[in-house]
């Protein structure tokens, strides 16, 4: 009873707290290129918490005991979420507009595709982050006969490459994402090539190879939907 009202707590006031930190993401972040690279961001230091979270508290409470072991996690949990609101703000625009109804945002959320996918994958991503949770220490202990701290080394090493992964895959999606924002930002928005390739970062040549990818890519999606059509 006292783990279950414990974890009920703790889950609950996760809730509270990391709901309405994240909902700050896509008004902080409005372009998708900008978006992929955070997120990525945003899973590197969550992976390297992990890891860190998972090493160090079978040393910290072998050596200084539960009690200091859990005031010293509390101390830094509450350090470190104030250290990022400095960082955390909301738009002037967004916080005057006024909110959807109930209803209504909920319509129009499970109508957007994008976050459908998104939800998809966050939901693979929390599945693969607490299946190797729950499996390593199993496997070291019943299979390789390994204590806790080497236990421990062995979550921490595997979050670890994940997050060395994720940079490479952050940077990917970035790239994905430049097909968009060429076409949107040169025909739509009509700004100047220059303009448009010292936001992407990228040179002439690059800009000008994405940009036929592109074209080549819409192109080809009008064909099918005529075809569908």
């Amino acid at each position: 009873m006292y783990l279950v009202t414990l974890l009920f707590l703790f889950d609950t006031l996760h809730t509270v707290v990391t709901l309405n930190y994240a909902a700050l993401f896509p008004e902080m972040y409005t372009t998708l290129a900008d978006r992929a690279q955070m997120s990525s961001w945003r899973q590197i230091f969550a992976v390297i918490g992990a890891a860190l979270g998972i090493a160090l508290p079978p040393v910290l409470y072998a050596t200084f005991g539960w009690g200091a072991f859990a005031l010293f996690i509390g101390v830094v949990t509450a350090v470190t979420l104030y250290i990022s609101l400095f960082g955390s703000h909301e738009r002037a625009r967004q916080a005057n507009q006024d909110a959807l109804p109930l209803r209504a945002a909920l319509k129009a959320t499970f109508r957007n595709r994008s976050f459908a996918a998104y939800m998809g994958m966050q939901v693979m991503l929390q599945f693969a982050f607490l299946l190797i949770m729950a499996v390593i220490p199993f496997y070291a202990k019943y299979v390789l006969n390994a204590s806790e701290e080497i236990t421990s080394l062995l979550l921490g090493a595997t979050l670890v490459v994940a997050g060395i992964l994720l940079l490479g895959w952050g940077r990917i999606a970035t790239r994905e994402w430049h097909l968009y924002l060429v076409l949107h930002d040169s025909y739509v928005l009509d700004e100047p090539n220059r303009q448009v390739m010292s936001r992407l970062y990228i040179s002439e040549g690059t800009f000008n190879r994405t940009r036929r990818r592109a074209l080549r890519a819409l192109a080809k999606a009008l064909a099918e939907y005529e075809a569908a059509s």
